[in-house]
């Protein structure tokens, strides 16, 4: 009898301890439903109001997350502990209720996730809300559909669906011999180019995100591909890979592929063989003369610091004076530049300093670059370039536009430029590098005399150097944080000739530009978004903060 009484005493205290443990799991529950209720500091979790139904029919396989939209504007997203490895970024979109318009981020609210909470605010009510949750860039982005935003229903939980790989495409890389370029690094990206344009290797465009990639021992290549941002846009895989050459300067070749029409859903693509061509020297570089610095501690070259100097012809000079138009930077391996406005002096002298190393002065000869233009009797207007070494002539375009008229279509002679019978009137003459948008030379108000008219050939010497100028900017968006660092801005003139820059710490840029246009229109697109932020500048002798909105 007693032994029974013992086991029902035990079931007893079992079933109490359950009971016990139910109440208070619900109790919990009760307290998290309160949107007022806030269970840590930064986070708060609305877990009642109507679920969205088509969120979860559109993803069957979601996992749970929790999004509490409140009456001021402000959304809360709790991701789940399942996802949170991969859940980095938030964005919200919205448009009228009940419309079919194109979704809007005005502002470009983006939150990043933090211990598993992200806040966004400024959300209108009485819109349809569209949440986006992405996770590191390689990864697919979901979008979750919500209902009508409403003071009176300021709460909705819905289910995000699991992210997903982004299609990845793979492909063999050739060399411009066709051999595969076994463990070979590169640089791969996905290249936007709006419309059916094919990109030109030889331009300045370049992906919004980069990645060092390695090709394997077959020399294939794979490479994830994100998500369409605009329809006007098609998408290129891009390959760049620097390698030095016999002579001792390093080449740079390139290659694209077409994406668009050919991805799978999901999955692996294959893109077939890719050739990589050379396109080094073939772009314009605003630059007066490179050189390296050689020590026998690699980290000193890493903090070397140096100046350029220039003849000091002043009636008390007499000797080397700070060049007020000459910037130097160091590239990599101790390698430096020395970038300049306007025809070269006849020597440089650049000074260098390294920690533990006595300061050196070292001069340096530009090599003499220019155009010949010549004019003569019979309408005839020629055009001599001497280009840098490391352009060749054939890659030069020059032409012909009669002030008042369009341009001719370029002549491509190795190092030359001609035309005969010319119209008397008065010309401008330019010339670029082919496939580039910046213009090297422009020479204007040439005057062609009328044919059978003696006179004597006209020389002018012009420098193949476009116009530079120092771009320095401390670049923030539109709520006031700094742009990351590697984020690609492009600068652009008003007739719409432009280049990328990178942005670097703390939202600095400082790069040479070769325009002399004083209005210059920066455009910045973040992996995540589909938004493009925008800003003029003007410049400025000293380093000027530019909000993009």
């Amino acid at each position: 009898m007693g032994r029974r009484v013992a086991i029902f005493a035990a079931l007893a205290t079992v079933a109490l301890a359950l009971w016990l443990a139910t109440a208070t799991r619900d109790e919990g529950d009760a307290r998290l439903s309160g949107a007022d209720r806030v269970e840590r500091p930064h986070v708060a979790r609305a877990l009642h109001g109507s679920p969205v139904a088509d969120a979860r029919e559109a993803h069957p396989d979601a996992t749970a997350t929790v999004v509490a939209v409140r009456a001021e504007g402000e959304v809360l997203i709790s991701a789940s502990r399942d996802d949170l490895p991969r859940i980095s970024l938030v964005r919200a979109f919205w448009r009228p209720a009940g419309t079919d318009g194109p979704w809007e981020s005005p502002g470009n609210p983006v939150a990043r996730v933090e211990q598993g909470v992200a806040r966004i605010g400024g959300i209108p009510l009485g819109h349809d809300l569209m949440v986006r949750f992405g996770g590191d860039w390689w990864h697919a982005h979901q979008d979750v559909v919500l209902a009508a935003l409403t003071a009176e229903a300021p709460t909705v939980r819905v289910d995000t669906p699991r992210l997903r790989p982004h299609p990845v495409v793979t492909c063999t890389v050739l060399d411009e011999g066709g051999s595969p370029l076994v463990s070979t690094a590169a640089v791969a990206g996905i290249l936007r180019v709006r419309g059916e344009a094919v990109p030109d290797l030889f331009g300045d465009l370049r992906p919004i995100q980069a990645l060092n990639v390695t090709t394997d021992d077959r020399g294939r290549l794979r490479h994830p591909v994100g998500p369409p941002h605009h329809d006007e846009f098609t998408r290129w895989l891009w390959i760049e890979r620097v390698h030095r050459g016999s002579d001792g300067r390093d080449i740079v070749s390139r290659a694209v592929a077409a994406l668009e029409g050919r991805l799978a859903a999901e999955g692996e693509t294959e893109l077939g063989r890719v050739v990589l061509v050379p396109v080094s020297g073939h772009e314009p570089e605003a630059r007066w003369v490179e050189g390296t610095i050689v020590a026998d501690d690699p980290s000193a070259v890493k903090r070397a610091h140096f100046l350029v100097l220039q003849p000091d012809d002043r009636p008390r000079g007499g000797g080397w004076s700070r060049s007020p138009k000459a910037r130097g930077r160091m590239t990599q391996g101790g390698r430096f530049e020395v970038l300049g406005v306007g025809p070269p002096p006849p020597r440089l002298q650049v000074h260098v300093t390294a920690r533990g190393y006595a300061p050196q002065d070292v001069e340096v000869i530009p090599p003499a670059t220019g155009v010949e233009i010549q004019l003569g009797p019979g309408g005839r207007l020629v055009a001599h370039y001497l280009a840098p070494t490391d352009v060749p002539g054939d890659r030069l375009a020059g032409y012909l536009q009669r002030q008042g008229q369009g341009a001719s279509s370029p002549n491509q002679l190795p190092g030359s430029f001609g035309r005969d019978g010319l119209v008397p009137g008065r010309y401008d003459v330019f010339i670029k590098i082919r496939g580039s948008t910046w213009e090297l030379v422009r020479l204007s108000g040439i005057d062609v005399p009328a044919g059978g008219v003696a006179q004597d050939p006209r020389l002018e010497q012009i420098d193949l150097r476009p116009h530079v100028r120092l771009l320095k900017l401390r670049l923030v968006d539109g709520r006031g944080a700094t742009l990351p660092e590697g984020a690609t801005i492009r600068v652009e003139d008003d007739a719409g000739r432009g280049l990328h820059v990178r942005v670097g710490a703390e939202g600095r840029v400082a790069a040479p530009v070769p325009t002399a246009a004083e209005t210059l229109h920066l455009t910045w697109q973040a992996e995540d978004s589909e938004q493009r932020l925008r800003a003029d500048v003007t410049w400025q002798l000293e380093e000027q903060e530019i909000s993009l909105f």
